[in-house]
């Protein structure tokens, strides 16, 4: 990790920074993981017989040797989707889950592999899209609940599924390597190692910010016995990351960034429109809005009726006379006018964690619309990228997303003006960098052979 990412990234892949750093791979990884998925749907049909069977095993091989993820991937069990990224510290940057304490096991797992590879560097190659050194020797729990998937995916839609969960993953350890040589907080703890900052000692140090980096500064004095800067470094950086902000100017945007990666990272090994049908197979095609002016308008008043018809339900429910219906609509309007708005949520869980379907289809699209930027690339490759393209314009032509009236009234609360206007100019970037122009250079070129 001693300056090794400029020397990874050649120099044509560090003008793509914009289009995030990791280059698109080979295909062929995304043919053999179907592959194997395919067996596996085939071949077991009961979630524990899936959880016993040889693929299982043979997709988290095949996931090591080319990502270098090392992942656990358990299918017999209730939870759909999701993972457990290996977390430098429980207040890791990238969980938006504030709920303390819950990355705990990840945070005692990283720090004993740590332990166990004196020396061994955790390293990223964007070139590859593998992670490698002690990043790879670290188990990260993958949840697919066969139940669930073999009813909502494709054998192609559940490995691109499986993807964007890797993704979360592999970011985290890519975001440990990134930030490494970017720490402030590293700096200035450098320099009281050093000697150079004498005003405190090393361990008063390490003690003070253990209070304020952890739970348990106990986990994080610990380290102390590790003598290694480099072990230091990565349990620090999540913090100083995480107040630095962002360019946006809004945190609120870290948790949905967060998914979209995990998305795009399924999109850099081929599997985008999977994922894009996949999403669409289980969201539903109402979630992405309206296609005409009067389904806007139906869909906007059932969606203000709703909470308000449930908050009287609800009162009813209790027996409250008159007055407590009212307050019951009244508390209802209330909590869905804060779910609405886009700013960070009080509780243990970040709001609007997710990009709205229609947004993340976009994402999806314009991450597959990135390979189109450029003209060395073979016409066969070009083919199916556009026609990627054509199957997810299907899904979002004509969209109008529709919101309710406690959505606007959200967007007039000060609360919510920077974390819109931070995805806004987000948005618009990405628009922007990821126009149609270059999906109909493309469609020229293909038709002049």
């Amino acid at each position: 990790m001693n300056n090794t990412f400029d020397a990874l990234v050649p120099e044509w892949h560090r003008k793509q920074v914009g289009n995030e750093l990791m280059a698109f791979q080979s295909r062929d990884f995304a043919t053999q993981l179907i592959g194997l998925v395919k067996v596996l749907f085939k071949e077991s049909r009961a979630r524990f017989s899936a959880e016993k069977h040889e693929n299982r095993k043979k997709i988290e091989a095949l996931v090591l040797d080319y990502t270098g993820v090392n992942i656990d991937l358990k299918l017999d069990t209730d939870y759909p989707p999701c993972c457990m990224p290996t977390m430098a510290n429980t207040n890791h940057v990238l969980s938006t889950i504030k709920k303390p304490g819950l990355y705990l096991t990840q945070e005692k797992q990283f720090t004993k592999a740590i332990k166990d590879n004196p020396g061994k560097n955790g390293t990223f190659n964007p070139a590859t899209g593998k992670v490698g050194g002690v990043y790879s020797t670290i188990k990260s729990p993958v949840y697919m609940g066969w139940d669930f998937c073999r009813k909502e995916l494709s054998p192609e839609e559940f490995a691109a599924v499986l993807m964007h969960e890797v993704g979360h993953c592999s970011l985290a350890y890519q975001f440990m390597f990134r930030t490494f040589r970017a720490s402030q907080l590293l700096a200035s703890l450098h320099q009281v190692r050093t000697g150079r900052d004498t005003s405190i000692t090393y361990e008063d140090a390490i003690t003070l910010l253990g209070k304020d980096l952890t739970n348990d500064p106990t986990e994080f004095q610990s380290l102390l016995t590790i003598k290694d800067d480099k072990a230091i470094a990565q349990i620090v950086y999540t913090r100083s990351w995480a107040q630095l902000g962002n360019d946006f100017g809004d945190k609120s945007v870290t948790g949905p960034n967060f998914e979209a990666l995990s998305d795009n990272f399924a999109v850099r090994w081929g599997l985008g429109m999977h994922l894009a049908t996949g999403l669409y197979s289980i969201m539903g095609d109402k979630s992405l809005g309206a296609t005409s002016r009067t389904g806007a308008t139906v869909t906007y008043i059932v969606n203000t009726l709703m909470p308000i018809i449930g908050g009287a339900g609800f009162a009813i429910q209790l027996g409250l006379g008159g007055g407590g219906i009212l307050l019951g609509i009244a508390l209802a309007c209330i909590i869905a006018t804060y779910v609405s708005g886009r700013a960070d949520g009080i509780g243990i869980q970040q709001s609007n964690v997710y990009d709205t379907p229609l947004v993340r289809m976009e994402r999806i699209r314009e991450g597959i619309l990135q390979q189109l930027k450029t003209f060395k690339i073979e016409p066969e490759l070009r083919g199916v990228i556009l026609d990627e393209l054509r199957v997810i314009e299907s899904f979002t032509k004509d969209r109008q997303e529709v919101g309710s009236l406690f959505s606007t009234i959200a967007r007039l609360l000060p609360m919510n003006w920077k974390a819109d206007a931070a995805f806004e100019l987000e948005r618009n970037l990405e628009r922007l960098t990821q126009n149609d122009l270059y999906i109909d250079a493309h469609e020229i070129a293909a038709r002049r052979g």
